[in-house]
């Protein structure tokens, strides 16, 4: 049992009772005991069918704070959870109030969506979520983790409307202060200020009082909709409808005379934004044009956390694919590579399991948003190489983890994308790989030469299409030998696949010649020596059959030759060179690709 526990160290004091870390006696292990007041034991026990209600859904998995088990210890309700590492507001003290950046909040953002969507899933409200009740499971290890803790104000969904008064000032949402109908949605709100006050490094709205509160947040939102103060049973003891019925909040003067409470005014800081788009001027330091538009992003969703109508607020299943989350409005080809690779890795840091990104491990080398990825006067060489440091790092956690040649599904940054499904794809070495490219043009060139027969035009337009790719391979010589010095042969490899595939569907769209009755006055019969595209530069040539073909007598006499030919043979080779001319362009097209897709991984 845990109540045989030996206490080390308090981690907290308040009105309910104490938590202290202890270690249990038996099986060593170390958990955190909450023990409530005698008063409260009724509270205790509440909180006790709560988390094991919570027990139905997976702790770590949802990111709800484990619970182990309860007892009463000499008159006192006793629970005892996991131990984890600190609250996000001891974790914001420790940095001496410094903001977050938005690649750290959304890590956090994402996992209390998840654990919103989970209650909501089985009818619970939190009810008290603010930066004490988010903690860090183990900052060192796993940066960012975190999870969601004190469920002692947790309610059922269907009974919210029994209660007048619910969480904790200047995290309480307006349907709260107004008397409006509640829902889960006061989850949401609460939510979206502990994210602002992240990013602010204080809190968003002030805590003196009430209307102190709603002030500040109708001068950065605006007044509420005329239905929702109609329909609130508190809302005339903050606002007053004028001879036009036109609501208005009261003055402070006003509110004094109606309630009898002096107005304790807040700090001026509260009153710096007139509204949410204003946050973009709490960083002092310039922003670059993906870091802005990540911001941007960022504003937008908590615009949709703290809309004044609990009904037109976001939903965590919608929140999790807001682009702030899924980070699709950093999959553009002008964002900053450097900047969406570290933000991407933040995500995975805490082995974040998202439908937008890849499953990777963590890693303890990854940037820091705290230190300069590079100095203002670095070369745009030395961004690249990071990046593809960064690439290489997450390439090997995902070959390691998977054990898979299946490339990534998620919606990725293109350039880091197509490096990856490469060097999954990957498979033999760079000259086992390239040696069906030369059997397929020796194949076509020696099927000339098996042929009875052909038309000068039929066999000049095969040669003329295989010396294309002839050209096409010699310069995937030159790609070869300049990346096999560099550490990425993988995507080398898998390029030359990729033109090994496109070559063997041109092989097939390309229909074998017939016999054609036509004699144009091709020699057969007679073998020529020439170097294959060689591959390597130390490999010797190869010999292939190709038919030599040189004109007959008669091939400049036009007359002579339209009177041994038939009309239906002049039709076919008509039909022929048209069909040959779509099979160059079509090869043209899938080149011309290709191509580009090299200098762009070359690039990169």
């Amino acid at each position: 049992m845990t109540s045989q526990s030996d206490q080390k160290k308090l981690l907290g004091n308040g009105g309910f009772g104490v938590v202290a870390r202890c270690r249990n006696v038996n099986s060593q292990e170390v958990v955190a005991l909450k023990s409530i007041h005698k008063e409260l034991n009724e509270d205790g026990k509440a909180e006790a069918e709560v988390m094991y209600k919570l027990r139905q859904l997976d702790a770590d998995k949802h990111n709800l704070v484990k619970f182990i088990e309860h007892f009463e210890h000499k008159g006192q309700f006793c629970l005892t959870f996991e131990m984890l590492d600190l609250s996000l507001f001891d974790f914001l003290i420790e940095r001496k109030l410094k903001p977050l950046h938005v690649a750290e909040i959304r890590v956090i953002a994402h996992q209390m969506f998840l654990a919103l969507e989970a209650l909501k899933s089985i009818g619970l409200a939190h009810c008290d979520i603010k930066p004490d009740n988010i903690m860090l499971v183990n900052h060192c290890s796993q940066p960012f983790k975190v999870k969601l803790i004190d469920f002692g104000c947790a309610k059922e969904v269907s009974a919210l409307a029994r209660f007048d008064s619910i969480q904790t000032l200047s995290y309480r949402a307006p349907e709260v202060i107004l008397g409006l109908p509640l829902t889960e949605a006061v989850d949401m709100w609460a939510l979206g200020s502990v994210l602002a006050t992240l990013f602010l490094g204080r809190h968003f709205y002030p805590g003196e009082s009430e209307y102190e509160q709603l002030r500040i947040i109708c001068m950065m939102q605006g007044l509420p909709k005329d239905h929702l103060l109609n329909a609130g049973r508190k809302a005339r003891k903050f606002f007053t409808e004028s001879s036009g019925k036109a609501w208005r909040m009261k003055a402070p003067g006003e509110y004094q005379q109606d309630t009898g409470k002096a107005v304790k005014q807040c700090p001026a800081y509260y009153e710096a934004f007139n509204s949410l788009n204003d946050l973009l001027k709490a960083r002092s330091q310039p922003m670059e044009t993906t870091e802005e538009k990540d911001h941007k992003a960022f504003i937008s969703l908590l615009k949709q956390m703290l809309h004044f109508n609990p009904k037109k607020r976001i939903t965590p299943s919608m929140a999790l694919g807001h682009r702030f989350i899924t980070m699709k409005h950093l999959s553009g080809k002008t964002c900053d590579k450097l900047y969406v690779a570290k933000a991407r890795l933040q995500m995975t840091r805490c082995q974040l399991e998202m439908a937008a990104l890849d499953p990777l491990a963590t890693s303890s080398k990854v940037p820091s948003w705290d230190e300069a990825s590079s100095s203002e006067n670095d070369s745009e060489g030395s961004s690249g190489a990071s990046l593809d440091q960064v690439s290489r790092r997450k390439t090997y956690i995902l070959e390691s983890k998977s054990g898979t040649d299946d490339p990534p599904t998620a919606p990725v940054d293109q350039d880091l994308s197509r490096k990856r499904t490469y060097i999954l794809e990957s498979s033999g070495g760079t000259d086992e790989t390239t040696t069906p490219l030369v059997e397929v043009v020796e194949n076509n060139r020696k099927s000339i030469s098996k042929r009875k027969g052909g038309t000068k035009d039929q066999t000049t337009a095969v040669t003329q299409k295989q010396d294309k790719v002839t050209k096409l391979t010699a310069l995937l010589d030159l790609a070869v030998g300049k990346n096999r010095t560099s550490k990425s042969k993988g995507g080398i490899k898998n390029q030359i696949t990729a033109v090994v595939h496109q070559q063997e569907k041109i092989t097939k769209l390309t229909p074998p010649l017939e016999n054609p009755s036509v004699h144009d006055g091709v020699k057969k019969n007679k073998r020529i020596t020439a170097g294959s595209p060689n591959i390597c530069e130390d490999r010797p040539p190869q010999e292939v059959a190709v038919t030599n073909i040189t004109p007959a007598k008669n091939v400049t006499d036009k007359t002579d030759q339209i009177m041994e030919e038939k009309p239906s043979d002049i039709m076919e080779v008509r039909s022929k060179k048209k069909y040959f001319r779509r099979i160059r362009k079509f090869c043209s097209k899938q080149f011309k690709r290709f191509f580009s897709c090299c200098r762009g991984v070359d690039d990169d």
